[in-house]
């Protein structure tokens, strides 16, 4: 699924799709988050099945994130889309809790 546009991190996506990429300050700057707050989103993107790449080989500019296009299964994200298409796994059953399954310790009052 696709963030809602208008929002900030779809603006940081769009920042991302640049054809040359975005540092930490300028994803940061127009979202109002610290760096940090800025890395972990692109941590975020990353588990979301987006493939953020980074140069550190630019010198005046600094670390440059960018979206990186490639081939993904049909079961994952598309990389740049977010959309996922649905898998034919089934969730894992859980089994139900019997009634009375936890023993009760006796208070030491009690006893």
């Amino acid at each position: 699924m696709s963030p809602r546009s208008g929002t900030k991190i779809a603006e940081v996506i769009e920042l991302l799709q640049r054809e040359d990429g975005a540092t930490l300050t300028e994803l940061a700057v127009p979202t109002g988050w610290l760096t940090h707050t800025t890395r972990a989103a692109l941590t975020g993107l990353r588990k979301r099945g987006y493939a953020i790449a980074v140069d550190r080989t630019d010198k005046l500019r600094g670390s440059v994130y960018w979206i990186e296009l490639m081939e993904m299964s049909s079961d994952s994200y598309a990389a740049g889309s977010g959309a996922r298409t649905p898998t034919d796994e089934a969730q894992p059953e859980r089994p139900e809790r019997a009634a009375g399954q936890r023993s009760r310790q006796p208070d030491p009052v009690d006893a």
